[in-house]
């Protein structure tokens, strides 16, 4: 935990110092304008991951859904500025894992190798019950400011001799009885001086009275 947090510490410190080049009418010299895809891959899946909403008594519930992210160039040095997201009904952000009230956050988590070969311990969640903090590896928030590197490429990712750790996005969604399904997402990152979006489609969230229809979730009537 403290090696990383170290890290996105050194990354953040490294971009606050540096300059971009001067400015003119508005436009910052030297840096391209964001264009959209580049080398980050989000490896997610399709259509949509929900869970049911808060039952049994509990007022709200929180679920962690994570995507794996990796870079299809080597060579690239690839760093994560911001994640935000559409949701519905819409949640405020924030940086507690533990919360129990109504919001989303985004964790960054690098994934230990299986304590033994072909052991299935340490993976990718698709869903899991609770915040992000109690999932094995190094986790951190990504915040505004707080600007933390992809390192890992996407070539042999599925295969049995892969490249450890995995690099993880993890989306950490509470909600009450209303629910709150992430309806896109959308990573800004940068790559040396050139900047970029990657928007991921893929709906994940809880069920609830306002959540979108579709996607999985009922609705009671």
């Amino acid at each position: 935990m403290a090696s990383w947090r170290a890290g996105v510490l050194l990354v953040a410190l490294a971009v606050a110092g540096c300059s971009t080049g001067p400015h003119h009418g508005g436009v910052t010299v030297g840096v391209s304008p964001v264009q959209e895809g580049g080398p980050l891959e989000a490896l997610s899946g399709e259509g949509s991951l929900t869970v049911p909403s808060p039952g049994g008594g509990q007022l709200t519930a929180t679920y962690t859904f994570g995507t794996v992210v990796c870079s299809e160039d080597a060579d690239a040095d690839i760093v994560i500025d911001r994640v935000s997201y559409q949701s519905s009904p819409v949640l405020p952000t924030t940086e507690d894992s533990e919360t129990s009230k109504p919001s989303i956050g985004t964790w960054l988590r690098q994934v230990p190798p299986p304590s033994s070969p072909g052991a299935l311990d340490n993976t990718p969640v698709g869903s899991v019950e609770g915040g992000a903090e109690g999932l094995p590896g190094e986790v951190a928030p990504i915040g505004d400011g707080y600007p933390v590197p992809v390192e890992h490429t996407c070539h042999g990712y599925s295969a049995p001799d892969r490249t450890w750790p995995i690099t993880e996005l993890l989306t950490v969604v509470t909600a009450d009885s209303r629910g709150g399904i992430a309806t896109k997402t959308v990573i800004e990152y940068h790559e040396g001086n050139n900047r970029y979006t990657r928007t991921i489609d893929w709906k994940v969230g809880v069920c609830g009275t306002r959540a979108p229809h579709g996607l999985g979730c009922g609705h009671p009537h």
